[in-house]
């Protein structure tokens, strides 16, 4: 879990710079988005580089666009990505203008990451803290477990001590003295 989740913000980091060249490359060339993912320079784009060339594959098979985006997002599987990468495809597709649709899909997307970086520096201290006091709690329930044991076995031997003596000298109780049930081991 913990590599798919640095897999996932990596990927959700890179994906702003991705989407801001991609509107800069198709408002320049004044195409559509395939266009523009044709030209897009894909060895510079980290770990999102398998994901884009897939789609670039698709796309250059003349697949409907909207079913290439749709399992680009499905593959990659952030749902920040997803979001970006909807935000701007589809701003491009109504007729905005690929640099600044890609400028504000890249802005949110940027934000966002920041946003879970943050979170992320913040919750990992208390992650790794969780599993030191998962121990020490065991550790403190053992204790307590063998101070109960210990307790059980030492009353255990006086009773029988005690029903040993009234046995050998006919007490006045001339019976046996019985276990405490809630100090009984189960073993």
């Amino acid at each position: 879990a913990f590599l798919d989740d640095s897999s996932i913000s990596k990927m959700e980091q890179e994906v702003a710079p991705f989407i801001r060249g991609l509107g800069n490359i198709t408002s320049a060339l004044g195409g559509t988005v395939g266009i523009g993912l044709n030209n897009l320079d894909r060895r510079s784009m980290g770990s999102l580089e398998p994901y884009i060339k897939r789609l670039q594959g698709r796309l250059d098979r003349r697949l409907s666009p909207e079913v290439c985006w749709e399992l680009f997002r499905d593959e990659v599987g952030s749902d920040l990505v997803a979001k970006t990468t909807r935000i701007f495809v589809d701003g491009a597709r109504m007729g905005g203008d690929p640099q600044q649709v890609g400028e504000i899909a890249a802005d949110y997307a940027l934000g966002i990451a920041l946003l879970r970086a943050k979170r992320a520096v913040t919750s990992s201290t208390f992650a790794y803290l969780t599993i030191p006091l998962h121990g020490a709690m065991v550790g403190l329930l053992v204790f307590i477990l063998e101070v109960v044991r210990s307790f059980n076995n030492r009353l255990l031997s006086i009773a029988a001590e005690v029903q040993a003596d009234i046995a050998a000298g006919g007490g006045a109780g001339g019976g046996a003295v019985p276990a405490l049930p809630m100090f009984e081991t189960k073993d």
